[in-house]
């Protein structure tokens, strides 16, 4: 794996001071929201399958998916999951792509198509190419796994919406970021990405008061687990491979500029201090 800390309650901070020093825009927000909390997953398969379930989906309705899906399949294994009868399945809301996708993730973990158990030896890059080669897994969603199941500092999930939304109110920019811009204007942040994606999660929620965290722990309450199981659901929308969930823009729209001298400033204030030693390795 790379030589980047993985991200805990102390690397987070760690990494926040890092940003800060490269990025005054970081450090004026971060005066004003405080610090984003720690949010981590399990690496394996139930991680993996909440993501998949959880694609081009409103955090609300992934949450509901997700919770009638643990409440149906106990113990949430590969095996078990393959042996759910499909309609049930689609009753807590899944479509059928979205189905099928899962369940090739289910038979790609029995099989070895993905290696749980050694991915962490794998660096960024690599961890991703291994999991997209699974039908139904993208970009987004493998970036999402690894950053909340195996806490990497670096992974930057550039296609979530929120992000981008997040990132456009931060910087003042008078269009959301996408593509080439958002890989661009997140350059400046190595070796610590990832936290700043935690960090734009949390500005998202103050602009908007809307959680907009892919993936939260799936709440155990067996009563309402067991009811939630009972009630059928509309299918969802047909959802492509690993694309992101979505999420609804502010009300209130930043200050706008114009649009090249805006990505322009924004690269300029990202770039780290020439003579800060806080952009390395740590």
């Amino acid at each position: 794996m790379t030589g980047h800390p993985l991200i805990d309650a102390a690397a987070l901070v760690r990494g926040l001071d890092a940003l800060c020093s490269a990025d005054p825009d970081v450090a004026a927000a971060r005066r004003r929201i405080g610090d984003p909390a720690l949010r981590t997953r399990e690496p394996g398969f139930v991680t993996l399958l909440d993501v998949i379930l959880g694609q081009q989906l409103s955090t609300a309705s992934a949450a509901a998916i997700r919770g009638r899906v643990h409440a149906l399949v106990q113990p949430l294994t590969p095996e078990r999951y393959l042996a759910t009868p499909v309609e049930a399945l689609i009753k807590c809301g899944l479509s059928r792509q979205k189905l099928a996708y899962s369940r090739d993730l289910a038979a790609a973990a029995l099989d070895g198509r993905v290696d749980f158990a050694r991915l962490h030896e794998h660096a960024d890059e690599d961890a991703i190419a291994h999991l997209i080669s699974i039908k139904g897994i993208g970009r987004w969603t493998a970036e999402i796994y690894l950053l909340f199941s195996h806490g990497r500092c670096d992974v930057w999930p550039a296609e979530d919406l929120a992000l981008q939304v997040a990132l456009q109110h931060l910087k003042g920019l008078d269009e959301r970021p996408r593509g080439k811009v958002m890989r661009a204007l997140g350059e400046a942040w190595r070796p610590w990405r990832g936290v700043g994606a935690y960090f734009l999660w949390h500005v998202y929620h103050h602009l908007t008061r809307r959680v907009a965290v892919p993936i939260e722990p799936v709440p155990h309450s067996p009563a309402k687990d067991a009811a939630a199981a009972k009630r059928p659901a509309s299918p969802a929308k047909k959802a492509k491979p690993g694309k992101p969930r979505k999420a609804r823009a502010p009300t209130a729209a930043p200050k706008a500029r114009p649009g090249k001298r805006a990505v322009a400033r924004a690269k300029t204030k990202s770039a780290p201090p020439k003579r800060s030693a806080r952009r390395g390795r740590r």
